[in-house]
């Protein structure tokens, strides 16, 4: 799962092709406040990718965000490197790109 892309800390789920790449299923996020406005609801539509390269992971997907009455379209961008030597610590948690589309939307609503 990619963590913390959505309000209440959830995020759309990750789906291993192979193992150098991923699918991005769909999601759609509770409706959270941003700005004035009481209810947004972001959707992340399904058909995101992942890739690993050279020890780099580049995730990137697309969505909308809906609230009082807008639509506003996004394409999120995630490129990491892996810092942790134990196995199981691939996770990638999207807070901050959550946070920043947030952050861009609430001028907008």
């Amino acid at each position: 799962m990619l963590r913390e892309f959505c309000g209440d800390g959830t995020g759309p789920r990750a789906e291993i092709l192979s193992s150098s790449s991923l699918h991005i299923q769909g999601l759609t996020c509770p409706a959270q406040a941003i700005g004035t406005c009481a209810a947004v609801t972001f959707v992340v539509n399904p058909g995101g990718t992942g890739n690993l390269a050279n020890g780099q992971l580049a995730i990137r997907f697309s969505g909308s965000a809906t609230g009082c009455g807008q639509t506003f379209s996004y394409t999120s961008t995630f490129d990491g490197q892996r810092t942790s030597t134990n196995p199981q610590a691939l996770t990638a948690e999207l807070g901050t790109v959550g946070a920043a589309l947030e952050s861009e939307l609430a001028r907008s609503f």
